[in-house]
């Protein structure tokens, strides 16, 4: 109590208090700290070269990675490309008309067929 009393007494106390609170909350809500924390990162960034390393990154992906991806993917396309064109050749090469007129003939009777199925509760009929 003699403390307090030498000091001012209890309402010197509050204000003491008051103005450390008023201080704290204000430089919370400034962007003091915000700003100490941005520069703290920028120099870690700087120190570690992160724009260099994020740079060669980017760099791989686009350069390398995408390149090779996109070969790979040219390589099979022409492979198909090639088994398509080898089959076809096969396909003229060892043609038989009545084969052809038989798988006419087949595809004709099942379009008939699937055409004169009634579709139930509808009433429809193609």
């Amino acid at each position: 109590m003699p403390f307090v009393a030498a000091i001012g007494g209890p309402i010197t106390l509050f204000i003491v208090a008051a103005i450390l609170v008023t201080g704290i909350f204000f430089g919370i809500l400034s962007g003091g700290w915000q700003k100490s924390v941005a520069k703290k990162l920028v120099k870690e960034y700087d120190k570690s070269n992160a724009l260099k390393q994020y740079e060669g990154f980017i760099s791989k992906f686009w350069l390398e990675d995408t390149t090779t991806a996109f070969n790979t993917a040219a390589d099979a396309m022409e492979d198909e490309w090639l088994r398509l064109i080898e089959n076809h050749k096969d396909l003229l090469n060892n043609f038989d008309v009545d084969d052809i007129q038989r798988k006419i003939k087949e595809a004709e009777d099942m379009k008939s067929f699937l055409s004169n199925i009634p579709l139930s509760g509808s009433g429809y009929k193609s």
